[in-house]
């Protein structure tokens, strides 16, 4: 039988210097017109296509999670839920062939849907069709949702001119949950849903995830420790640099999925979610700078910490292992991460990633996206004009000492997903305040992966970057200043993740949790080009997860 062949989307590469179309950010492409009038209706079509088709959006969510049944012919026997290759060292590689197949799909149907068009609009939209390529929500960048995803409708041309139609951004409807029994009533049509409050939870984190995105590119780390939430110096005795912590990329993803909450939150049904494509491109994003910037560091062999559907748990992975169930060809042939270690072997980049011409050397490519991260993420600190950081995030990446609050938990005590919510004054009465209310310093999710089956237990990091609303509450972030603040006034509140509250004592009978404050300090580039140099981590002590969460 043959296989689906998973080729990438090649229409406006420039094969002669590499140039090849970028993945937008959202708000870019919303405001492309033709491109944007393709794009949704290409994934309106893709969600409305029978479920028992191979390329159907059920079934191409559904390689994530559930219904947990075979792709293209990759039978499994790994003991988890879905291929995804979470809490393993594959696990931004797996998500590359995985978003090539959505965009591969999407594409196809807009360069359909542009000959729709009458004569005098055509040539436009077959060209925007052309180089149309699926966009990403830059969370490291924008404060809370992108306005767009939480519309039940909207306007745009289509070939029979403006219409209004039901957002499919907004919402997928699940046409069948047979065999996916977190959701009830089982085996009939599902919603997908968010938390009501989830853009606010957002707004909160916004300064964290544009601090910590700024950290995972500028310290010093390795592939093991950017790519991986799993605490591997538990197991293997391999801790991450001094200068780094538990900080990785799957951590800041599980942050994301946790606050938009419900489904997203939901690592066997995540994928269902329209905003999850969003999410995960701009994942694939954030590998991709990375490896721009780090442009020899990769996959090295390493046990997996999660069982997938493919995959045992603690298989060692490597540089070859096969991405179940992706297919480079119709033999049968699956991806490794040697083959799909670079966005040109798809046929797109990003807007920070231009790397042909005068950035075809891997050097110049590193000092170029080094200068752009600079701008963006720590533009008071690197750039002549010394400008303030976008509103609604913080200019923590300028302080000459940063705060952190980190996270270790062993999943396999925790019953389900949980939020700890820091503040140095005294938090709200009503726990539905604890994620919104504007006097929170930190919020710090813990994603239990359902998905890795009944031995879901792993050892997971977290680490939320507070310099930034540190700010607010004291003169100086510098030690002599901000320890005392910290020591005398941090206090804590925890809920599930369905929102109930975690008592002191309960919390307290977490052995595993383990938080603790600690701080670094930080030398300023003298260059656009180069990074802050970090100190090593300082550990001030545990938090307390009593009634009296002391340090």
């Amino acid at each position: 039988m043959k296989t689906y062949p998973i080729t990438g989307v090649f229409g406006g590469v420039d094969n002669s210097t590499g140039a090849r179309p970028a993945r937008l950010n959202i708000v870019d492409l919303q405001n492309s017109g033709p491109a944007w009038d393709l794009y949704i209706q290409a994934f309106q079509n893709f969600t409305m296509d029978p479920s028992t088709e191979l390329t159907s959006f059920f079934q191409v969510a559904g390689i994530h999670g559930y219904p947990n049944i075979a792709w293209d012919g990759e039978q499994g026997n790994g003991g988890g839920i879905g291929y995804c290759t979470h809490g393993s060292i594959l696990f931004p590689t797996w998500h590359r062939p995985y978003m090539a197949l959505f965009e591969q799909i999407v594409w196809e149907k807009a360069q359909y849907i542009a000959t729709l068009y009458p004569a005098s609009q055509q040539d436009t939209y077959v060209a925007a069709a052309e180089t149309l390529r699926i966009p990403f929500w830059d969370w490291t960048m924008q404060v809370g949702f992108p306005q767009i995803v939480n519309t039940t409708t909207l306007t745009i041309n289509t070939p029979t001119g403006q219409q209004t139609i039901a957002n499919p951004l907004y919402s997928y409807t699940i046409p069948d949950t047979s065999g996916m029994p977190n959701i009830t009533p089982n085996g009939e049509k599902a919603y997908t849903v968010r938390n009501d409050g989830a853009n606010k939870t957002l707004t909160m984190q916004a300064s964290s995830f544009h601090s910590n995105m700024y950290q995972l590119m500028s310290r010093k780390s390795d592939f093991l420790h950017f790519a991986d939430a799993g605490i591997p110096q538990h197991h293997f005795g391999i801790g991450p640099p001094p200068s780094l912590g538990p900080l990785s990329m799957e951590s800041q993803h599980n942050n994301i999925h946790m606050s938009v909450g419900q489904t997203m939150a939901d690592l066997t049904i995540a994928a269902f979610d329209p905003v999850f494509w969003l999410h995960h491109a701009n994942v694939d994003r954030i590998f991709a700078i990375y490896q721009a910037i780090h442009p020899d560091d990769y996959v090295t062999p390493f046990a997996s910490s999660a069982a997938s559907y493919s995959t045992p748990k603690n298989t060692t992975e490597d540089v070859n292992s096969p991405l179940y169930p992706f297919h480079s060809d119709d033999q049968g042939t699956l991806y490794t991460s040697a083959t799909s270690r670079t966005t040109a072997e798809f046929g797109y980049t990003y807007p920070e990633v231009a790397d042909w011409g005068v950035n075809a050397d891997p050097a110049s490519l590193t000092a170029n996206v080094t200068a752009i991260i600079n701008r963006m993420y720590n533009p008071k600190a690197t750039s002549n004009l010394k400008r303030d950081t976008a509103p609604g995030l913080s200019d923590g990446n300028a302080a000459k000492y940063n705060w952190m609050i980190n996270t270790v938990a062993d999943t396999s005590e925790l019953a389900d997903s949980l939020f700890i919510y820091f503040y140095v004054t005294t938090p709200p009465t009503d726990s539905a305040s604890w994620a919104t209310d504007s006097s929170v310093l930190a919020i710090t999710p813990i994603l239990v992966n359902h998905a890795a089956g009944p031995n879901h237990g792993m050892i997971i990091g977290n680490q939320a970057s507070v310099s930034g609303r540190l700010m607010a509450h004291v003169s100086d972030v510098d030690p002599s200043v901000a320890l005392p603040a910290l020591k005398a006034n941090l206090q804590w509140r925890a809920a599930w993740a369905n929102g109930s509250v975690i008592s002191f004592e309960d919390m307290e009978s977490f052995q595993a949790v383990n938080i603790t404050l600690a701080g670094q300090t930080v030398q300023q580039p003298a260059s656009i080009t180069d990074f802050p140099e970090y100190g090593d981590l300082t550990t001030y002590g545990q938090v307390n997860l009593g009634a009296n969460a002391t340090v």
